[in-house]
């Protein structure tokens, strides 16, 4: 919806990728996405509809907002999640009443078995640190390493950054809120930690109804496929 009028979404877009390179620049590391955001930095200028749109999630391009429900329903510490003002330059009644801000969950921690996933593996030398490091293309399906433990309740997984994943109780106690923008799917897993969500933006089917969820399979993994959700079950997956 947003992309669709270009007075609407993140009109600083450019502003904000340059602030991004500076901080992955400065600080020498690779996953700046989940980097807090430094004091001073450029804020997103957001435009959104006056009206028909004001859910508690959502994103545009690699950027996540979220309403103030959302914040007092996740109730973690900053150094899990950062919440980031924003300037609204438009938008109706519901929207300000949602009081947004840019979302960007900071903590981070390796999740991923790369040898046992369905994917293809590009080892590349890191400009900024002058290191060799593997990224994960086309990827079918990632295998959770065995044994993995969560630092915190929610946290990008290190090797797909753009990646969430965030134990039961937090996706449930987001549920229960009624918060709205987003779904989850669920992994199934064969170490202690028995059950995650992995979050990301939904996908649209045809008729505009959101769609992704997981099979069963043997092992410790996530894998998309298509499955039509109903609206109450959002943001599981985001």
């Amino acid at each position: 919806m947003l992309p669709r009028d270009a007075k609407l979404g993140v009109q600083n877009t450019r502003e904000m990728l340059l602030a991004e390179t500076l901080l992955r620049d400065t600080t020498h590391r690779l996953n700046s996405v989940a980097l807090p955001w430094p004091d001073g930095y450029p804020v997103p200028r957001l435009g959104l509809p006056n009206k028909g749109f004001a859910p508690d999630y959502f994103r545009f391009g690699s950027y996540s907002f979220g309403s103030r429900r959302l914040r007092d329903v996740m109730a973690l510490p900053e150094n899990v999640v950062q919440h980031v003002p924003i300037e609204l330059i438009s938008g109706g009644e519901a929207v300000r009443d949602q009081d947004y801000r840019l979302l960007r969950v900071v903590a981070m921690q390796p999740a991923v078995d790369l040898d046992r996933s369905e994917c293809e593996i590009e080892e590349r030398i890191s400009l900024v640190t002058g290191q060799p490091f593997k990224i994960m293309k086309n990827v079918v399906r990632f295998v959770l390493l065995d044994g993995l433990q969560p630092r915190t309740e929610v946290f990008c997984i290190e090797e797909i950054c753009s990646r969430i994943l965030g134990v039961d109780a937090f996706a449930e106690r987001v549920l229960r809120a009624g918060c709205t923008g987003g779904s989850s799917m669920r992994s199934t897993t064969c170490s202690p930690a028995r059950a995650w969500n992995a979050i990301a933006p939904p996908t649209a089917s045809p008729n505009g109804a959101s769609v992704t969820s997981t099979e069963p399979h043997p092992g410790q993994y996530a894998r998309k496929t298509r499955l039509h959700t109903r609206p109450r079950l959002a943001l599981r997956l985001w």
